[in-house]
Parts: C-alpha cells; sequence; structure tokens
C-alpha cells in the first residue's frame, strides 16, 4: 500500500492523545475505538458528498493503526483521497507538452475532440487545470467521531460517580 495518505491530527490538534486513563491497554482500547469510529463518520461524510454513484473504492481505502501509547494515524491508500480532502489550485497543465498523442477532450455537448499540448498553446495561457475546493471529510468526520467518544466516555465517568456514591451499587 504505498503512497498513503495520512492524517494524524485536525487543525494541529491531536486525534487523541493524553488521555487521562493510567492503564496503557485502556488507553490502546479507546484509540482502536476512536480510530473504527473515525472511519465510520468519515464514510458517512464521504456518502454525503455529491459523488457520481458510491465511491466504494474510496469508501473502503481507509484504515487507522495505533502508534505507542497516544497517536492513531487514519491512512488512505486511494491515490485521489488527498486531493479530494484538500482540493487542489488552478494550475496550467505543462507536463501535457510531454504527450506522445493528442490528447482526448470531451466538450460539453458530449463531442470528443483531440488536441495537442504545445509550448506556444502554453504561452498563451491555455490547458489551465480550473481546481476545486476540497470537501474535508477527514476533519468532519474526525471531530464527530471525537466528539461522540468524549460523550459515552463523559456517560461512562458519571456512571462510575453515581455508583460509588450510591455505595457501589
Amino acid at each position: 500500500m504505498a503512497n498513503k495518505f495520512r492524517l494524524k491530527g485536525v487543525y494541529g490538534k491531536p486525534i487523541a492523545k493524553n488521555t487521562p486513563l493510567e492503564d496503557q491497554h485502556d488507553r490502546t482500547k479507546l484509540l482502536e475505538e476512536v480510530g473504527r469510529e473515525a472511519i465510520m463518520e468519515i464514510q458517512k461524510e464521504i456518502r454525503r458528498m455529491s459523488f457520481k454513484g458510491q465511491p466504494t473504492e474510496l469508501l473502503n481505502s481507509f484504515s487507522f493503526k495505533v502508534i505507542g501509547k497516544s497517536t492513531l494515524v487514519i491512512e488512505s491508500d486511494h491515490p485521489a483521497a488527498k486531493y479530494l480532502n484538500s482540493g487542489v489550485k488552478a494550475y496550467q497543465m505543462t507536463h501535457l507538452t510531454k504527450a506522445n498523442r493528442p490528447i482526448p477532450i470531451v466538450k460539453d455537448n458530449g463531442e470528443l475532440v483531440f488536441r495537442n499540448a504545445t509550448p506556444k498553446s502554453m504561452q498563451e495561457g491555455k490547458w489551465q487545470h480550473p481546481g476545486f475546493k476540497g470537501k474535508h471529510f477527514l476533519e468532519r468526520g474526525i471531530e464527530k467521531a471525537r466528539d461522540k467518544v468524549k460523550e459515552k466516555i463523559s456517560g461512562q465517568i458519571k456512571d462510575e460517580v453515581k455508583k460509588r456514591l450510591m455505595g457501589g451499587k
């Protein structure tokens, strides 16, 4: 699985780090739970996006792993995951001048035409990729997973406190 896209945190924040859990096993279990929840939420976010059909290869490309005692890494081996998530700036496609054959282009009316990318056409500013905005499905999915796990942990803590206050019942 070469060329992986890795996300270690969102907006500079770790996905799950420095948790108050003392036991290494509990901390690893929590990170694994966050990882599973994050992948489910990322897949939900991708399904909400406007793709033609279900992008099953993209949906199935995500995995997670726990590194050490405090790092969770979300990965995708899909070649477009990084670009779909982060977006692409507009740029001139100068690499097309190296094409050995004419480049097929589908016009708005569905007609297929072939063109050559020449240095002259590049100088004229042609062959511009329009770019596109990122979908940011990773960040949204991880934030939602983090919130769900926080809710679950706070519920467990409340139950434990209630149990201890009631005399262990």
